[in-house]
């Protein structure tokens, strides 16, 4: 019941990395355009959301993955008797999503690797 319990803790807290995610797309590529009749609208709306389908997953991913490493190696060692581990995990996710969008938009905008 215990194993149990872990996985669906560390599952909403992938949920959360999803929805923080996705916030940032959404941060970054404003709000989503309208499809209208012209060529270069649907072409736009197109691209919108396959930016949105491919980098949403992967930045997921990578706040996600780093969120389980921090929590497993330093977090539960740390907030074993402190009475207000989910906030702090969830600032901790929160500083997680700043710095890898920090660094995806070095990477993209600044170094131009991306």
């Amino acid at each position: 019941m215990r194993l149990f319990k872990i996985i669906i803790s560390y599952f909403c807290w992938i949920c959360i990395a999803i929805l923080f995610a996705y916030g940032y797309l959404f941060l970054i590529l404003g709000p989503i355009p309208e499809p209208s009749n012209g060529f270069i609208d649907i072409i736009g709306f197109i691209i919108y959301q396959v930016a949105l389908l491919r980098v949403g997953p992967i930045l997921a991913g990578i706040i996600a993955a780093l969120y389980l490493l921090v929590d497993i190696f330093y977090l539960q060692k740390k907030l074993k008797e402190h009475s207000k581990k989910r906030i702090i995990r969830f600032l901790v996710m929160f500083l997680i999503t700043i710095v890898v969008g920090f660094v995806h938009y070095m990477l993209e905008k600044v170094i131009d690797v991306i």
